[in-house]
């Protein structure tokens, strides 16, 4: 607290350097007056003059309406509170309410008789009323009900639950992504046993599961009391209900992945309120969905380009969270500037204006934004989960390894935590909101944080593996590693883009970005799963590159990075359809040597009939897209089907003579289609091709592949 004390000051006037002046009659020091600022000794201070001391009291958190009273600590002859949200007083111990949820700064301000001051200031918490069932959300990690914390580990298929000393880990499925704790009872939504799995919270013993069918894809999932959850379905477009181990409805819901659920305010007898936004943003806007209510569209931001804020629109949203009156919802993701590019409007699409990290809180009540934060040098925020009483938000940018606490109300930043771990896929909390857990999902680890206080940064407490031995060869590993990280300056510069920004998962962002600045045109984003690096043929539409390591142009280039080759190998290699760059950098050779991994294609959603294949060969389609890889990229042929463009460009600076054959394995997920994603359904780009025929069979045969 500061202090203002002031002294008296004897004033001896000499004359001369003989005898000192007898001293003359006592002077009274000038005091400014106010109503309440007597200028004399008062009585109950023995004469002596009241000096200033300001005491605000201690930090408070209290509920949106709910009254505090200051105590009587300061002193002084005037007093003057400024309480924050533009009101004052001049009593010496106001009482006061907050309309509005916020962190205020509280501070009074004493004057003494002798005009002296002092200040003191006070944080008071001002929450919104707790919901009547705390909001669930999901996540890679969470905490339970026992205070445990369980985390699911996707390469290596595992469950883990730890107090932060011992661990226990257990194999739970293929693929699991999500894992959520009520009510005794662990679920993990597995992604590739298409299956809800359940696990005894006592003893992790399982309890069976549910399958939800073919082309099935579960991401999310949240739940109440052991006996309801919700599950995202990522691969038939589907939110599910599950009741007592049973699907108990299924709502058709667009591109879902992480969701809330929460109970609606006033009566948990109402039916739960779950939200699930449209992962990929494909038409210009993002899509907060809501179960059986309308959705809520996050608009396309205007920008302006700059080094620190761009265009863009909201895409690609993580793991989210909610206020604790479950009003307010915090959704993170990243602003993809789909509309800068040579072709689009004449600017060339930079490493700074590519992607940048958004967090976008919404009132779920009217579905106006409180806040949306674009944050400097970051690619993409991951995940968030907020304090206990909702007024810190922490936000994980998987990239470049960050955690940051915002305020809650308004997104201003107020601590970081840095080197927190490769590609974070979830947080969690503590009950009591002192320690945060962070799951460094290629890193192997959970790892929690003191959080009470950003100054100094938050102290590691512990950190404990997630897997029991390594799922993934080293290379590989290290190569995923590359693949996702923005933080390495070899891969690129101030955060911004990495290979997962538009290869998510190894798949596709659902974008066209303009390349044309890079010698090509407008390109749809390649899904990567299924291809197994090379298996198909070269890469890219036009055929562009021959090999993986061929994406050090990328990293060079667009990315902004430093590159992962030396600058000997660099020229020699620079033709991509030149000279070989494998095996000359081990980094390099270990991106290729995941990306190559990526050999499963994703399930179809229906089942192959006779029909459907004999339309398809009715019709010709073999004869580009041959069986079993449907493509004939192999061959180094390129078509033109009747699709290229003027904005189609060109390939390597020169021109473009076709486009490289894709595969149909997997197409019906890899929406838009064409080049330039012109075509918003199988049927438009089965009909865009000069001798195009669009059926019903043959729509059919596509989404069986």
């Amino acid at each position: 607290m500061g202090r203002a004390w002031l002294g008296l000051l004897l004033l001896v006037a000499c004359k001369g350097a003989e005898e000192p002046t007898p001293p003359g009659p006592a002077v009274t020091p000038t005091v400014p007056t106010s109503d309440s600022a007597p200028a004399t000794p008062t009585a109950d201070t023995g004469g002596s003059l009241v000096l200033a001391l300001a005491e605000a009291g201690p930090d408070r958190t209290v509920a949106v309406g709910e009254s505090v009273a200051f105590d009587a600590l300061s002193e002084g002859v005037s007093f003057l509170w400024d309480l924050g949200d533009g009101t004052q007083s001049s009593e010496p111990a106001p009482s006061h309410s907050w309309s509005e949820p916020g962190t205020y700064s509280v501070v009074v301000r004493a004057t003494g008789a002798d005009g002296g001051t002092d200040s003191d200031t006070a944080k008071v918490v001002v929450h919104p009323p707790f919901a009547d069932a705390p909001p669930t959300a999901s996540s890679t990690v969470v905490v339970g009900e026992d205070g445990l914390i369980y985390a699911v580990e996707p390469d290596a298929g595992s469950l883990v639950r730890t107090d932060g000393v011992g661990v226990e880990r257990v194999q739970a499925c293929d693929t699991p992504r999500t894992v959520a704790v009520a009510g005794g009872v662990v679920a993990v939504a597995c992604e590739g046993d298409g299956a809800l799995a359940l696990f005894d919270a006592t003893d992790l013993s399982a309890r069976g599961g549910v399958l939800f069918g073919e082309g099935s894809r579960p991401y999310g999932v949240t739940g109440r009391d052991g006996r309801r959850w919700w599950v995202s379905d990522t691969g038939r477009d589907e939110l599910v209900e599950v009741v007592d181990g049973d699907v108990a409805a299924v709502h058709p819901m667009d591109d879902p992945r992480h969701l809330v659920a929460m109970v609606q305010p006033g009566d948990p007898a109402v039916p739960t309120r779950v939200v699930a936004p449209r992962w990929r943003s494909i038409d210009g806007q993002g899509l907060v969905q809501r179960l059986a209510e309308a959705p809520y569209a996050l608009a396309f931001d205007p920008g302006p380009d700059s080094d620190t804020s761009i265009r863009g629109v909201p895409s690609l949203f993580g793991a989210m969270a909610t206020s604790p009156d479950a009003q307010l919802v915090y959704v993170p993701g990243l602003l993809a500037n789909t509309a800068r590019g040579m072709w689009r409007d004449g600017q060339v699409l930079s490493h700074e204006t590519t992607v940048h990290a958004v967090l976008v809180a919404l009132e779920l009540t009217t579905g106006e934004e409180r806040f949306r934060k674009q944050f400097d040098d970051q690619g993409e925020a991951g995940a968030v989960v907020t304090s206990p009483y909702g007024d810190t938000a922490y936000v994980a940018f998987p990239g470049t390894q960050t955690v940051l606490a915002l305020d809650a109300w308004d997104g201003d930043i107020i601590g970081s935590i840095l080197h927190a771990g490769h590609d974070i896929t979830g947080l969690g909390r503590s009950e009591d909101g002192a320690v945060l857990y962070v799951h460094a999902s290629l890193d192997r680890e959970l790892r929690a944080y003191d959080i009470t206080s950003f100054s100094p940064a938050p102290e590691l407490l512990w950190s404990i593996s997630t897997v029991d031995r390594e799922p993934l060869d080293a290379d590989v590993l290290l190569g995923k590693r590359l693949f996702h990280d923005a933080a390495d300056l070899r891969m690129a510069k101030d955060g911004y883009v990495r290979c997962a920004v538009c290869h998510p998962d190894g798949g596709q962002d659902g974008l066209v970005w303009d390349f044309t600045d890079r010698g090509e045109g407008l390109r749809n984003t390649i899904d990567l799963r299924g291809r197994a690096g090379t298996a198909m043929g070269p890469l890219h539409w036009s055929a562009n590159f021959d090999e993986v390591q061929d994406f050090e142009h990328d990293i060079r280039g667009p990315f902004g990075g430093l590159g992962l080759l030396s600058e000997a190998d660099w020229l020699a290699t620079d033709d991509p359809l030149g000279m070989p760059k494998a095996g000359r950098s081990a980094e390099l050779d270990a991106l290729a040597a995941y990306v190559t991994s990526l050999d499963r294609p994703v399930p179809p959603t229906e089942p192959e009939l006779v029909t459907a294949a004999l339309a398809f060969e009715d019709a010709g389609c073999a004869e580009c897209h041959p069986p079993p890889l449907y493509t004939d990229s192999p061959t180094g042929v390129r078509h033109d089907v009747g699709t290229l463009l003027s904005s189609s460009g060109q390939r390597l600076g020169g021109g473009l003579d076709g486009i490289d054959t894709p595969t149909l394995l997997g197409v019906a997920h890899t929406g838009p289609w064409l080049h330039d994603g012109s075509a918003t359904t199988l049927e438009e780009a089965l009909s865009a091709h000069a001798d195009g025929v669009s059926t019903a069979q043959l729509v059919q045969f596509l989404e069986a592949l």
